[in-house]
């Protein structure tokens, strides 16, 4: 799915992104959404939530869990490191897709 998209993190939409460790989903982007993260106070990281163990499960995968810290499939269990995107626990065998992000406050862009 193409995706290109700028946030403007002085909207209080994205207001979460202001803070190292906030997160957004925008749920009609990518596959089955992006999960997007204030990584570092200089960078924004970006995920798909469509689960890499299996590619035909429709149930919207990889929500960030209650402390944010992580991006847990309720499909397969499987979770990821929310700040980036790297493989914790599985059955799923590898990280999640990430997006290609750019970042000069107040504009974070997310592609591929």
């Amino acid at each position: 799915m193409p995706v290109n998209r700028q946030l403007n993190l002085g909207n209080p939409q994205f207001a979460p992104l202001n803070a190292v460790g906030g997160y957004i989903v925008l749920t009609n982007e990518g596959s089955r959404g992006i999960i997007v993260s204030r990584a570092t106070v200089d960078d924004i990281a970006a995920y798909d939530r469509h689960c890499p163990y299996n590619l035909n499960d429709t149930c919207g995968v990889a929500r960030p869990d209650v402390d944010g810290l992580f991006a847990v499939c309720k499909c397969c269990g499987s979770k990821w490191l929310l700040l980036n995107g790297t493989l914790q626990s599985g059955p799923a065998s590898i990280n999640l897709k990430y997006y290609n992000t750019s970042f000069s406050y107040p504009i974070a862009t997310i592609t591929n």
